[in-house]
């Protein structure tokens, strides 16, 4: 029985679509949710911070994912 297999281009393409929304949605909920935290109660609470290692994390992979693209093209 075979559960995992591979996907096609139509499937990554639905796939990173809808993680593009999903990577949206929580950044601009924990977003809005530093706002109000802090306009409320004069702090940026620990949604911030999530909010901040998220992206870091996001952009850190990207530069990774590039970079190894580029090294893939030159040889």
């Amino acid at each position: 029985m075979k559960f995992a297999r591979k996907s096609d281009e139509l499937e990554r393409h639905q796939t990173n679509k809808s993680l593009k929304i999903v990577f949206s949605f929580y950044s601009l909920s924990l977003l809005l949710w530093s706002i109000y935290s802090y306009v409320r109660f004069e702090t940026m609470g620990f949604q911030f911070g999530i909010l901040c290692i998220g992206q870091v994390i996001f952009f850190c992979s990207l530069f990774i994912q590039k970079n190894n693209v580029q090294k893939l093209e030159k040889d």
